[in-house]
């Protein structure tokens, strides 16, 4: 018998995966995605990666919503603070929820939903 989903499970596994389609946002997404990866992913037995993450919209350029399939805690937005910094990707303004960052024209408002029962989500504003 399988465990019953919690509603952040829920709603990670109900959010639909698009793909980047304007140009701003396939180059912030270029640089999130791995990092997001690299820091949610999880590792079954065998040592496979089991997917955590999941692009769930994208506004036309202007923001893009990743969903992730666990709580976020505010260790998380430090990992991805030192992953965009080892990125290369210039730390403008950062706190326990939130980073603003920049790389070459582009622009990111990160704010994570940290420590949110209901919904891990990670919104990027560009």
């Amino acid at each position: 018998m399988q465990a019953e989903l919690t509603v952040l499970e829920t709603y990670y596994k109900e959010s639909p995966e698009v793909e980047a389609q304007n140009q701003k946002s396939k180059q912030a997404n270029a640089i999130l995605l791995p990092l997001l990866k690299q820091i949610f992913n999880e590792k079954d037995k065998d040592g496979n990666d089991i997917r955590m993450v999941k692009l769930r919209e994208e506004f036309g350029g202007s923001m893009l919503t990743y969903a992730i399939n666990r709580m976020i805690v505010e260790k998380d937005t430090e990992a991805l603070k030192t992953g965009l910094l080892a990125a290369g990707v210039k730390i403008l303004d950062s706190s326990a929820n939130g980073i603003t960052a920049s790389q070459g024209v582009i622009t990111m408002v990160i704010t994570l939903r940290v420590a949110d029962e209901s919904k891990a989500i990670i919104d990027v504003t560009l």
